[in-house]
C-alpha cells in the first residue's frame, strides 16, 4: 500500500509540474492558431483587393486606348483637322495596336483602295480591346458627316439606310 501512495504522490507531482506547462502551451497554441487564421484571412483579402485593383487599371487602360482611337478617327474625319494632333494620335495608336489593326488603320488613313472603313476599324479595335466578339456590326456605328450647315436635329439618312452612301469613313 505504501507503494500505491508513493506512485500516487509521484503522479501528483508530475501532474502538478506539467499542468502549468500544459496550460501555458494551450494558451500559446490558441494564440498561434488565432493569429494564423487572421493572417490567412488578411492575405486572402489582400490578394482579392490586388486582383480588383489590377482589373480597374486594365479597364482604365482600355478606356484610354479606346478614347485615343476615337480621337484619332474623329479628328481625321474633320475637314479642318490639326495635322500635328493627327500625327500625335496616329503615332500613339501605332505604338499599341496589334499588327493587323495597325495595317488596316494605315491603309484607311492613306485612303488606299479596299481599306476598311472607319466603322470597320472601330469594330476591330473594340473586339481587340474587349477581347471578345459581340453582335455589334459596323453599320451600327454612327458616323456624322463633316459638312457645313449640317444640323444634328435633321435626319441624316432616309429610312432603311444604315450609313452615309458612298462613304468609306
Amino acid at each position: 500500500m505504501n507503494s500505491f501512495y508513493e506512485i500516487l504522490q509521484q503522479v501528483l507531482v508530475v501532474l502538478a509540474g506539467t499542468t502549468p506547462v500544459a496550460i501555458l502551451f494551450g494558451v500559446i497554441a490558441k494564440s498561434w492558431v488565432e493569429k494564423r487564421i487572421e493572417h490567412s484571412i488578411a492575405h486572402e483579402y489582400a490578394r482579392k483587393l490586388a486582383s480588383y485593383e489590377a482589373a480597374i487599371v486594365q479597364q482604365q487602360e482600355i478606356r484610354q486606348r479606346a478614347a485615343l482611337m476615337a480621337d484619332l478617327l474623329s479628328s481625321w474625319l474633320k475637314s479642318d483637322a490639326d495635322r500635328d494632333e493627327l500625327n500625335k494620335l496616329s503615332f500613339e495608336a501605332f505604338l499599341w495596336l496589334p499588327q493587323e489593326i495597325a495595317a488596316d488603320l494605315s491603309n484607311t488613313l492613306a485612303h488606299k483602295r479596299g481599306a476598311p472603313s472607319v466603322r470597320d476599324l472601330i469594330i476591330k479595335t473594340r473586339q481587340h480591346l474587349l477581347g471578345t466578339q459581340d453582335s455589334l456590326t459596323s453599320p451600327e456605328v454612327i458616323v456624322f458627316p463633316d459638312t457645313p450647315g449640317y444640323r444634328l436635329s435633321r435626319p441624316l439618312f432616309s429610312s432603311g439606310n444604315n450609313g452615309p452612301r458612298g462613304t468609306n469613313h
